[in-house]
């Protein structure tokens, strides 16, 4: 499930295992003379690390139902699995399990909704999914930053988030505002449809200064402040 390795918990690992051997084989499925790994990704780094050329493994039948429910078992809850890991290996699951979202979450022990919300994942832009596996931005301010449809504006909302930290609801927020800033001028009064990716604000929508109340012009600029501040800031007078 894993797509990379923390190199520090890799030699602790090894070295682990250079001192008492292997505990647990991993395990594996067998299907036209391949090895296909299951589970022990870590197990079978650290043996390479090591020098190893054999490793015990539990082999188990492919068409075992239990097959992904156990990988899913043992890796899912782990620290260093990411979101993105995740809807990675529940595709390739459904892929080559043929079987829907609902038996899906059944055998794997989740809810629907969670499952869907997993696997939404894979939609995600590049700059959006590169944020989450590098753990710099939370999986709900990644669902929120997905919807904004215009690449220097999400990228520039995604080194905020990853700098200054974000909630979800702050990234709703901001998702919100982009996309009323978004509407062509003749439409934020009739319910219209969002402008075009890349599509500039109107020059109609104007945003004011928190502290002086003048419209901004070239650009507004996210500081961190705590919530006093920011109350003494937006007061009208100060």
């Amino acid at each position: 499930m894993r797509w990379s390795l923390d190199e520090t918990q890799l030699a602790d690992l090894a070295a682990s295992m250079s001192q008492v051997g292997l505990i647990n084989p991993v395990t594996v499925t067998q299907h036209d003379q391949i090895t296909h790994l299951v589970s022990g990704h870590r197990r079978c780094a650290a043996a390479e690390l090591l020098g190893w050329t054999h490793i015990r493994a539990r082999i188990i039948q492919r068409d075992d139902p239990a097959l992904w429910a156990t990988a899913w078992a043992e890796n899912a809850a782990r620290d260093d699995i990411t979101p993105v890991d995740q809807a990675h290996w529940l595709a390739r699951y459904l892929e080559h399990t043929g079987t829907s979202q609902a038996e899906a979450a059944r055998q794997l022990g989740m809810s629907p909704q969670s499952l869907s919300e997993t696997l939404g994942i894979n939609a995600y832009p590049a700059d959006v999914l590169d944020a989450l596996q590098a753990g710099s931005i939370q999986a709900r301010v990644a669902r929120e930053l997905s919807r904004i449809d215009d690449p220097p504006t999400r990228q520039f909302y995604a080194r905020q988030a990853a700098e200054y930290g974000c909630t979800a609801r702050t990234a709703s927020e901001w998702v919100r505002n982009w996309n009323a800033g978004s509407l062509p001028s003749d439409q934020h009064d009739n319910g219209g449809e969002p402008a075009h990716s890349g599509q500039p604000i109107p020059a109609t929508h104007q945003v004011l200064c928190a502290a002086c109340h003048n419209p901004i012009i070239g650009g507004s600029v996210l500081v961190s402040c705590c919530a006093t501040c920011a109350r003494m800031i937006a007061a009208p007078g100060q």
